[in-house]
C-alpha cells in the first residue's frame, strides 16, 4: 500500500498538532485595504470554521495523491485542476468577524463541491416542498471493472434521457404524464472485488412518475444488466425532503471507503481512501453532467451576483498544512481546527493508491 500522506520526506501531520506558531507563514501582512468578493464566512460560527477546516484538510491530503496517480498515468491535462484543488483557497483575507477568500471551482475539489451543494439546496427546497408526495429513487445496473466503467456511465445518462424524453412525448400528445423531477450520478467502488458500481438517483413528484420509471429502467436495461430488487422507490415524509435533497446531491464519489463493503461484522472497521479508484471515477465522469432538473424550471435567483468590494483593515492568512490551519504573520491560527486521531491515522495510513 502507498501512503501518500507525507507530500515532501520528513513531513508528519504529528509534528506540529496542536501547537501554536511553530512555523513561519510566509509574508502575511495587516493591510489597509483590499479587494474582496461575496459576503466571506463568519468567524463567529465555531462549527462551520472546524468542517471548513476539516475540508481543507482532507483536501490536501487527497488531492496530493491523487496528484501522484495522475502522472503515473500520464495524464498531465488533469494536473493543473488537481493543483488548483490543492491550492484552493490556500490564502484568505480576513476583515473583522468575517473571512473571505476565492475558491477553485474544480469538481474534484470538496470544499467547493459544498458550497455548489449548499446553493443547490437553497433554490431546490422550496420547490421540493410544493410537491404533495415527492418519491426517492435509486437506478443502478450491475457493477463493472474500471475499463468498462466510461461506457456504463454514458449509457445510464442516456437511458434516464431516453425515458424522460419518452414521457414527454406522450404527454405531448395526452397519453402519458411528464416526468418532474432532479438527479444525480453517484459512483461507490468496492475495493474487496474492484468493481464500480454508478447509479442514479432521483427524487420525483409522484409516486406514479416512480413506478413509470423504475419500470421503464428495468424494461431498457433487462435482466443481463439490472434486478428489480436493486432498484429503489420510497415516499419522502414531509420532515425529511431536505434530508433526500442532500442524498441526491451530496457528491459524486465517497472519500472514505470500508475495505469490505460486504462485511456483516458489527466491529467497526477503518476506512480506506483509495485514490487510483477515484481517479478511474473522475476520469470516467469527465464531460458528464453530474446533476441535472428535468420537467420543470428553476425560479430565477433573487440572492445578488457576488460583487467586487473594497475593504479597509483586513488581515491575510496563509495554509499551513503542517498545523492544518490559516495562519497570520505572528501565527496565530484561524479557525483552531484540530483533527481528531482516528482522522489523523486514516490520512497517514489508509490513503491507498494502488488499488483499481
Amino acid at each position: 500500500m502507498k501512503n501518500r500522506n507525507n507530500h515532501k520526506s520528513g513531513e508528519s501531520l504529528l509534528d506540529t498538532i496542536g501547537q501554536n506558531g511553530t512555523n513561519k507563514a510566509g509574508n502575511n501582512t495587516i493591510k489597509r485595504n483590499e479587494t474582496v468578493q461575496g459576503q466571506g464566512a463568519d468567524l463567529n460560527n465555531k462549527e462551520g470554521l472546524q468542517k471548513l477546516g476539516q475540508k481543507k484538510m482532507i483536501n490536501q491530503k487527497i488531492t496530493l495523491s491523487l496528484i501522484d496517480v495522475a502522472k503515473k498515468k500520464g495524464n498531465t491535462k488533469l494536473l493543473k485542476p488537481l493543483w488548483n484543488t490543492y491550492n484552493c483557497r490556500k490564502e484568505v483575507i480576513r476583515v473583522e468577524d468575517r473571512v473571505y477568500g476565492r475558491y477553485c471551482r474544480s469538481r474534484l475539489c470538496s470544499v467547493c463541491s459544498g458550497v455548489r451543494k449548499a446553493e443547490k439546496i437553497r433554490r431546490l427546497l422550496p420547490i421540493i416542498k410544493t410537491w404533495p408526495k415527492p418519491f426517492f429513487v435509486t437506478l443502478t445496473a450491475k457493477s463493472v471493472p474500471a475499463k468498462s466503467l466510461a461506457k456504463r456511465i454514458k449509457d445510464m445518462n442516456r437511458g434516464l434521457r431516453l425515458i424522460i424524453d419518452r414521457h414527454k412525448k406522450r404527454a405531448q400528445r395526452g397519453k402519458g404524464i411528464r416526468l418532474v423531477g432532479i438527479k444525480s450520478l453517484e459512483c461507490n467502488f468496492n475495493p474487496k472485488k474492484r468493481t464500480y458500481n454508478p447509479h442514479l438517483h432521483l427524487i420525483v413528484e409522484t409516486e406514479e412518475m416512480a413506478k413509470a420509471i423504475i419500470k421503464d429502467w428495468l424494461e431498457l436495461c433487462t435482466g443481463k444488466f439490472a434486478s428489480p430488487k436493486a432498484q429503489l422507490g420510497l415516499l419522502i415524509e414531509e420532515n425529511e425532503r431536505e434530508k433526500n435533497l442532500v442524498e441526491v446531491i451530496k457528491y459524486s464519489t465517497k472519500q472514505f471507503t470500508d475495505p469490505d463493503p460486504n462485511n456483516k461484522s458489527k466491529k467497526k472497521a477503518s476506512k480506506y481512501v483509495y485514490t487510483a479508484a477515484m481517479y478511474n471515477i473522475f476520469t470516467a465522469m469527465q464531460g458528464v453532467r453530474i446533476f441535472d432538473r428535468f420537467g420543470f424550471n428553476m425560479p430565477k435567483s433573487t440572492r445578488k451576483q457576488s460583487q467586487s468590494k473594497e475593504v479597509f483593515d483586513s488581515e491575510t492568512y496563509k495554509y499551513n498544512p503542517k498545523v492544518n490551519d490559516w495562519l497570520n504573520e505572528k501565527n496565530q491560527r484561524l479557525t483552531g481546527f484540530l483533527p481528531s486521531m482516528e482522522l489523523i491515522a486514516t490520512l497517514t495510513n489508509n490513503i491507498n493508491s494502488v488499488i483499481e
